[in-house]
């Protein structure tokens, strides 16, 4: 491991003892820059805020990454629904305007409420 880097100098009012010099942390929970999008790491006694991996980016309030940067991100596999990216989260709603539903396996709508070539509404 590395040695320690001197920040600051050695002064009574820091508690520092003369002439080592002070270090800016001891762990990494010393280093919370409040920010809840970076990491917060010690470094050899210095500390270091470096971002989170977000590759869509990072939401400042929850520090939880975005799940998508546009709607091409998101992908349910399902032709009858929209996919959508509202504010870094993915979402896939129903806008087919199927009347009777739709079969999600080729995006088309039902001609009616069965699929059983609608025999119960003859």
């Amino acid at each position: 491991m590395p040695a320690a880097t001197l920040i600051a100098t050695s002064t009574p009012s820091n508690g520092c003892s003369p002439p080592v010099g002070c270090l800016q942390c001891d762990a990494d929970g010393d280093c919370g820059d409040g920010n809840s999008c970076t990491l917060d790491v010690c470094d050899a006694g210095a500390c270091r805020n470096p971002p989170r991996s977000c590759p869509f980016g990072c939401n400042a309030t929850t520090g939880a990454c975005f799940e998508c940067g546009v709607d091409g991100d998101c992908d349910d596999s399902n032709p009858c629904t929209t996919n959508r990216c509202d504010a870094g989260s993915c979402s896939f709603p129903d806008e087919t305007g199927c009347a009777f539903g739709c079969d999600a396996a080729t995006g088309s709508c039902f001609d009616c409420a069965t699929d059983a070539r609608c025999e119960d509404i003859r």
